[in-house]
């Protein structure tokens, strides 16, 4: 009896102490220490859109869904913690577009956008960053290389396709970019006679921040201004 009150009074003191180490932490480190770990951690899928609105259709309007889509990150700042799962890239957080972008991602051919030997010679920092892992290259491609209009490979460069490519999908498609890779990928049958390269285009278009950076940058812009 004794020694079960013992445990019953570790066990207590334990919980308290627990308690009490997480109400002395930085609101931070508490946030993230609570963040589940595994394949559980990621980002929840946008909307449970009906089977049928989920097929990764070819035409310009059912493309231009994808126009917009925020990952978790972009809107969430307690989610922009680092997965540091076997097989994940260690410095980089999960960018989830939720069930449609991901049926389109699934969808198309992506030798046809990107080619990991040029994305490592074309962006040798990040490639570094990756540690020039050529599946990890593809998922920052796939989720952010093609929102900044970055070239995957030395076939295909956004800006010229947009150059080129028909009036009615820049109309609607504007400065979407992911949508155009989406696009011409999916009617590459009638697309590849447009023009897809060219040798004055930049190679990235914009940078895609975290909800996180994107505080630390205005941060940093507002302290600038008042010296």
């Amino acid at each position: 009896m004794i020694k079960m009150r013992k445990e019953k009074s570790l066990r207590l003191l334990a919980l308290i102490l627990v308690g009490a180490f997480l109400a002395a932490c930085p609101s931070g480190y508490a946030s993230a220490a609570s963040q589940p770990t595994g394949k559980s951690s990621q980002p929840t899928e946008k909307s449970s859109e009906p089977a049928e609105q989920l097929k990764a259709g070819p035409s310009i309007a059912e493309i231009s869904r994808l126009a917009g889509l925020q990952a978790d990150v972009e809107t969430k700042t307690s989610v922009c913690y680092v997965d540091v799962d076997d097989g994940e890239n260690p410095y980089d957080v999960t960018w989830d577009y939720g069930p449609l972008y991901n049926t389109y991602v699934d969808s198309i051919d992506w030798s046809l956008l990107f080619d990991a030997d040029y994305y490592i010679e074309a962006f040798p920092a990040l490639a570094l960053l990756y540690h020039q892992d050529q599946e990890l290259l593809l998922k920052h491609f796939q989720t952010v290389g093609i929102h900044e209009g970055r070239q995957g490979s030395s076939a295909f460069n956004v800006a010229a396709y947009m150059e080129n490519c028909d009036s009615k999908v820049k109309k609607v498609f504007g400065d979407n970019y992911e949508c155009y890779y989406f696009y011409y990928a999916i009617n590459y049958k009638t697309e590849k006679a447009v023009t897809t390269a060219g040798t004055n285009q930049k190679k990235q278009l914009t940078v895609k921040l975290t909800n996180r950076q994107r505080r630390s940058w205005h941060s940093r812009e507002r302290s600038s201004r008042k010296l």
